[in-house]
């Protein structure tokens, strides 16, 4: 048999190496995202294709570091065509996936290397042991849901969305800038580097945590919760002693108090006057049918939360819906059962994912930048709290011609009287 050309293996590697990088960057975010591969031939051709442009580049040009631009801009651009469309993803997020596919890349690659840097392999040899390993690991990964599992933890938490991306910018940057042949030296300066980083992102873990998480919790719906208790002290107290001073809270809160609106006992006209004085609060010319209909107070839920859901489901459909085409709001309120529905004209239909990222902490589908706390928060603070349920779907509106989503939240004090039985029998239990 003719010996292959030290070049031209040489060649072939670098062919396999990109391949494999390739092929890992392909399977990681199907997994991130719980979503199975397609492995279409188109996506097989265009994976060959790569490896062999990018084995063949590799292999004459001198220039490493704007092979590695090349490389990871080839790279984000396969994942910004496979997911941000398809899956709802933004900027950010098609970042952080790249990101998170670089760190378990690397952390799955290094410890190989380290293990068999020792044996004194060739470099053709080291180069198919670590590649051929680390591709088999990534495969057996992907049949875990560890990985899922994590980047949905990831989705959920702005700040390790942030400690990902900084941590995988870091480390790239080292092994950009030290470019030389890996020695134990290296792996030692290396591993000292990242235990700075990582002790110097500790520290400022309390600080981003509080106004990344925290902070946003507590001013995000401030103005609201203000009105609605509010309209409640207006609506069941005379009581001036304790009016004048909320007056001067509200005033304070650079919130203009519409008190003369409010009505003793009036429950189904303070709630639209609750509905008008949001309006005046968002300063939007968007129109809100209401269909009222309020028999008497809920057993779970006070006057005024209600008014707080109604107000965070307004300020949702005033950002996100179309200015001019109406929404509908309809409230029941019997002593067992509540039902708030609000409905939006929106520009597109609502998709699934769509859907799942409008409850999701810290994202939000609005086009401006917002924090996205104001469903996650209302679901988890406030409607677990009552056995409450919040649904989501998407219409098509033929009178308004346009498509629109429907919020309904309904809070059955039936289904709260059962969990508590629930709940007393295993106390019981217990203690038998």
């Amino acid at each position: 048999m003719i010996p292959i050309p030290t070049n031209h293996l040489w060649w072939g590697i670098l062919i396999l190496a990109n391949l494999s990088d390739i092929a890992i960057y392909y399977l990681l975010p199907y997994k991130f995202l719980d979503k199975k591969p397609p492995f279409s031939k188109k996506h097989l051709a265009w994976g060959i294709i790569y490896g062999l442009m990018l084995g063949t580049l590799a292999y004459h040009i001198g220039d490493y570091y704007l092979f590695q631009i090349i490389i990871n801009l080839l790279l984000i651009l396969m994942i910004t065509r496979l997911h941000r469309i398809r899956h709802q993803l933004k900027f950010h997020e098609i970042m952080v996936i790249f990101a998170a596919s670089f760190l378990v890349l690397g952390m799955t690659r290094l410890p190989i290397f380290i293990t068999f840097f020792p044996f004194g392999f060739t470099r053709y040899i080291q180069i198919l042991i670590v590649v051929s390993l680390n591709v088999s690991v990534i495969l057996w990964l992907c049949t875990k849901q560890f990985l899922t599992s994590m980047y949905n933890r990831v989705a959920a938490d702005f700040f390790l969305q942030t400690l990902i991306f900084i941590t995988a910018l870091a480390i790239f940057s080292l092994l950009v800038v030290v470019n030389d042949t890996p020695t134990f030296t290296f792996l030692a300066l290396f591993a000292k580097l990242i235990g700075f980083a990582i002790a110097t992102l500790y520290q400022l873990i309390p600080i981003i945590y509080f106004h990344k998480k925290e902070l946003p919790h507590l001013l995000h719906d401030r103005s609201i919760r203000l009105m609605s208790h509010h309209a409640r002290i207006y609506a069941e107290s005379d009581c001036e002693r304790v009016q004048i001073p909320t007056d001067k809270i509200i005033g304070n809160a650079r919130l203009k108090p519409k008190s003369m609106g409010y009505v003793r006992d009036e429950y189904q006209q303070n709630i639209q006057t609750f509905i008008d004085n949001i309006c005046d609060y968002y300063q939007t010319s968007m129109e809100f049918n209401t269909h009222l209909h309020y028999v008497a107070p809920h057993t779970t839920v006070s006057f005024d939360e209600m008014l707080y859901m109604i107000g965070i489901l307004m300020g949702n459909a005033i950002r996100t819906g179309r200015k001019d085409y109406p929404s509908f709001i309809t409230v029941n309120c019997l002593k067992d059962l509540l039902l708030i529905k609000l409905s939006n004209a929106t520009t597109s239909k609502m998709t699934d994912e769509k859907i799942a990222k409008m409850v999701q902490a810290g994202s939000s589908t609005k086009a401006d930048c917002r924090r996205g706390y104001g469903l996650y928060h209302l679901i988890e603070d406030r409607l677990k709290r009552v056995d409450g349920h919040l649904e989501i779907s998407s219409f098509y509106d033929k009178e308004n011609q346009s498509e629109y989503t429907e919020v309904i939240i309904t809070v059955s004090a039936y289904d709260s009287r059962v969990t508590r039985a629930k709940l007393q029998d295993q106390k019981v239990n217990i203690t038998a």
